[in-house]
């Protein structure tokens, strides 16, 4: 398949079509517990610095994005969930929610997209990466430990759905 996609940081105008991608990912996973779709007010509040949304393009348009969520000292943090010291969670970054359109599907753009947010994070406090991933969706869950995440915990997040704690440690330079 191998298209050509370029990643850049989304902007407010960019909302509609991250909703569209999200939309496409929902109606295309094959059990809707492994995908929970982010809100509006959610994807407005990362373009507005509570974290930030890279959007991937190929020739078609957009096709892909991630959001990156800085989750504050919220109530369920996940850095809690891995074990990590409360003095830690400022400094967590969440790689919250990842789509891709089906059709763009197989060229590692998962793979693509975190690379590119952990760039981002490069040089900042954020040292402690985190996310979720249903346990039966091995696709995602490839991808995670591909670069490096590593199941930290299982709980149940998202009003009682079973989920995979990844967690991975930023290289400090």
């Amino acid at each position: 398949m191998n298209m050509n996609f370029s990643i850049r940081f989304a902007a407010p105008e960019d909302l509609d079509s991250i909703l569209w991608i999200m939309e496409c990912a929902c109606r295309s996973v094959p059990d809707p517990a492994w995908f929970v779709a982010s809100g509006r007010d959610f994807l407005q509040d990362c373009l507005a610095g509570k974290g930030f949304i890279l959007l991937a393009e190929g020739l078609t348009g957009p096709s892909g994005f991630l959001v990156v969520k800085y989750p504050g000292d919220e109530p369920g943090h996940l850095g809690r969930d891995a074990g990590l010291p409360e003095a830690e969670l400022p400094r967590c970054a969440y790689m919250d929610t990842v789509a891709v359109l089906p059709e763009a599907r197989g060229n590692r753009l998962h793979i693509r997209l975190l690379a590119a947010a952990e760039q981002a994070l490069s040089g900042s406090s954020r040292c402690h990466w985190l996310a979720t991933v249903h346990p039966q969706n091995r696709y995602s869950l490839q991808n995670f430990t591909a670069c490096g995440y590593r199941v930290a915990a299982t709980r149940k997040k998202y009003g009682g759905l079973d989920r995979h704690i990844l967690y991975k440690r930023a290289r400090l330079l």
